[in-house]
């Protein structure tokens, strides 16, 4: 679209235990191809939003490793590409490391003539998107601000430490705060704004003026009496993604064909990075069953319920049940494995029999042998 800009937001990221210590949940590896940040940067794509800021906080390697020139989301044309936005200044201050002081330090991205309206997502939130009549409505009501919204039946289990927020019969956020499960209905913030350029600008230094520790939330949380926020509902599928139990629940969840249809769609492609592997072999002795399977492994046991990603070798005898193993992870024979997260390049190769929980899987950090 015309004279909108993208920004994912990585400073309202989420951390994942193991999973996250040497990468933040943007790069991190989701159905045994994708990086979660590739979901938010398909919306942008498929939206006609080519123009991309990425708000780093931490941890920035492995992002730039996965996105590289960004040409799989096609990004890299004249008129577009990814822009990442890293404050050194605070990078090591977490007070002040924060999305407010990152867009000041990067104000250029945003500054343009042309440039009309701003969409901050997040990248822990799984949901196909589509802006284009989102910022229409927007622009149909002159709308400062825009919050997509949508209603959650076990607000008690999910979105924990999610805003959820309060709306009257117009439409306009009234409240906004923190979920902390005790309620199960509640309409939630899925941390998607779309904001006036000009606007921006005075929340950025209402901000500054408030405190030095406020963040966009906190700002557009303490202006909603005087401010008119406005709401709109999404009822599609969507998933947070706030703890490894979670990772692991809405992993497996995506191996039903039926959830499958309603976030990977045809008509909403998915890109990601892609690689040169030859095609999947399986073995003579392999079975598997409900099980998302990506290029360049080799499957010579039994894999049931579980997602496998690239180059992973399974050897004959060996069992995975209901488990996530990322690249190039390698089972020996006869191991046993269910509810485990192989983290990449990990080996199981000593302890044959591992079991964790559905709620609390076992990881293998990244590189280890076990």
């Amino acid at each position: 679209m015309k004279h909108v800009l993208g920004v994912i937001n990585l400073h309202s990221s989420i951390d994942l235990g193991p999973l996250t210590k040497r990468r933040s949940i943007a790069s991190t590896s989701f159905l045994s191809r994708y990086a979660f940040i590739d979901f938010q940067l398909s919306n942008f794509a498929n939206s006609g939003i080519s123009q991309i800021g990425i708000l780093i906080r931490e941890k920035p390697r492995s992002l730039f490793k996965h996105l590289g020139l960004g040409k799989e989301w096609s990004m890299n044309t004249k008129k577009g590409g990814i822009t990442f936005m890293y404050n050194e200044q605070f990078a090591n201050q977490p007070a002040y490391n924060h999305d407010i002081n990152n867009l000041f330090e990067n104000e250029f991205f945003f500054s343009g003539e042309k440039v009309t309206e701003i969409v901050f997502a997040p990248a822990h939130i799984l949901a196909s998107i589509d802006y284009r009549p989102i910022i229409d409505e927007h622009r149909a009501r002159k709308a400062k601000i825009t919050m997509v919204t949508t209603e959650v039946p076990n607000a008690n289990e999910t979105f924990i430490g999610s805003d959820f927020v309060e709306i009257d019969i117009d439409h306009v956020i009234t409240h906004m705060g923190v979920n902390l499960g005790d309620r199960a209905r509640r309409y939630m913030s899925l941390g998607v704004y779309i904001i006036d350029r000009d606007t921006l600008y005075d929340l950025m230094v209402k901000a500054r003026h408030t405190s030095a520790f406020f963040s966009l939330r906190d700002i557009i949380t303490h202006l909603i009496p005087e401010h008119t926020v406005h709401n709109h509902p999404f009822t599609g599928y969507v998933r947070c993604v706030d703890s490894l139990a979670h990772y692991q629940q809405y992993s497996l969840e995506l191996l039903n064909p039926v959830n499958a249809e309603q976030f990977l769609k045809p008509s909403w492609p998915i890109y990601t990075r892609t690689f040169d592997t030859p095609p999947t072999y399986y073995g003579p002795t392999a079975k598997v069953s409900q099980s998302f399977i990506a290029n360049g492994a080799q499957i010579h046991g039994t894999i049931i319920n579980s997602v496998i990603g690239r180059d992973v070798f399974v050897a004959e005898g060996a069992i995975i049940e209901n488990c996530v193993l990322m690249s190039r992870a390698h089972v020996t024979n006869k191991a046993n494995l269910k509810n485990v997260i192989l983290d990449k390049e990990s080996i199981v190769e000593n302890i044959l029999h591992i079991e964790g929980q559905l709620n609390q899987p076992v990881v293998v950090n990244q590189g280890e042998k076990v």
